[in-house]
């Protein structure tokens, strides 16, 4: 598979920029339809590999952002176009979001469930029986109160390096639920009951590889970084 030669390759290349997690990576291929497992997470130490469903941006969708297909690309670096963001990454640290305030959806629920437990935030809204209903949700014990999403540094310099500043971040999502995906608004988000355990793995430095076929310019200088990247084995 191209898509993991390419992060195998990175990976080696600039192993020092992961040292604070060198034994995950995470490879999300967007050549695949949101109603595919495309994502892997890789333990490189043990060679276990974990697939998960992912969502992409809506603006990626064309036409109709439920159509479940990666179908077109926007020049999104260092503008907010809801857009998924192509290339590499480090997955950084968890934090407690303070976004989503202020919206519409978010003021109704407060009205019928009452403020989330940890103030105003992307935080979780629940329904009796412990479902997520709106939100994203809290990553609980042992981790500090209200986090709910980990930062992400782009790599590429032209490509994805404002993705940060721009609020591209990993999370768990109330619109992921059994086996519909939706979409994000440029951010790789998980189901709720799985978030945690991408948390667990990839924090604090592992390698997030954004696999964006259809941005074919961004590929393009992404990829003059591993220029020897098919002589790399795949898994």
């Amino acid at each position: 598979m191209d898509s993991v030669k390419q992060a195998f390759a990175y990976r080696k290349k600039y192993a020092g920029t992961f040292k604070g997690n060198p034994r995950y990576m995470m490879i999300a291929d967007y050549s695949q339809t949101a109603t595919k497992v495309r994502s892997m997470q890789i333990d490189l130490y043990t060679g276990e590999v974990v697939g998960r469903k992912i969502s992409h941006g809506r603006t990626s969708d064309k036409g109709s952002h439920n159509s479940g297909v990666f179908n077109t690309c926007k020049r999104s670096n260092g503008t907010r176009t809801n857009a998924t963001r192509p290339g590499f990454f480090k997955v950084e640290n968890t934090y407690a979001s303070s976004g989503g305030c202020t919206s519409d959806n978010y003021k109704k629920h407060v009205k019928i469930y009452g403020k989330p437990k940890y103030g105003c935030s992307h935080g979780e809204f629940r329904d009796k029986n412990g479902r997520l209903v709106y939100g994203w949700p809290y990553l609980g014990s042992g981790y500090p109160n209200g986090h709910n999403g980990i930062r992400m540094d782009g790599l590429n310099k032209g490509v994805n390096d404002k993705a940060k500043s721009n609020g591209v971040v990993m999370h768990g999502a109330w619109y992921n639920q059994g086996d519909q995906m939706g979409r994000s608004y440029g951010c790789p988000a998980f189901h709720p009951d799985e978030f945690r355990s991408v948390a667990d793995a990839l924090k604090d430095g592992a390698l997030y590889y954004s696999y964006t076929p259809k941005c074919a310019d961004d590929m393009k200088k992404i990829l003059t970084e591993i220029p020897n990247w098919k002589n790399v084995c795949s898994i």
